[in-house]
């Protein structure tokens, strides 16, 4: 539990994780980001898991970009609520201003990127 957490014990080795390291894995889990749903037996019988992994592909390569880009908050792989069945690139932005959602790409080496908006989060 307390690996999962990025939590050590008092006289424990400390973790080298960086701070930005475990607040992109809190928010892949906040957001049910995940690397990839082709190995995921949650993906709906219409999606083909070849295209899943080739867009996963994709992510990967412009993830760390994305994530350099103000107002963004997370990248992950999803089904398009556009085209039934179509995964693509989803971006996770705070708050989906005119200006971010300028700045940010509409499709990726030929994958469509839909921009989600999370609103604010409170940590408690």
């Amino acid at each position: 539990v307390l690996d999962q957490f990025s939590v050590g014990m008092v006289g424990s080795t400390p973790f080298s994780t960086s701070l930005l390291t475990r607040a992109m894995a809190f928010m892949r889990k906040f957001f049910r980001v995940t690397e990839s749903h082709a190995a995921s037996q949650q993906l709906p019988g219409h999606v083909s898991p070849a295209a899943v992994d080739a867009v996963r592909r994709v992510k990967e390569r412009h993830e760390s970009r994305l994530l350099g880009i103000p107002g963004v908050v997370g990248v992950g792989v999803g089904i398009s609520e556009r085209v039934a069945g179509r995964p693509v690139i989803q971006i996770y932005v705070k708050e989906a201003t005119g200006a971010l959602k300028r700045a940010l790409p509409s499709s990726l080496d030929g994958v469509d990127v839909d921009i989600v908006e999370t609103g604010e989060i409170v940590a408690h």
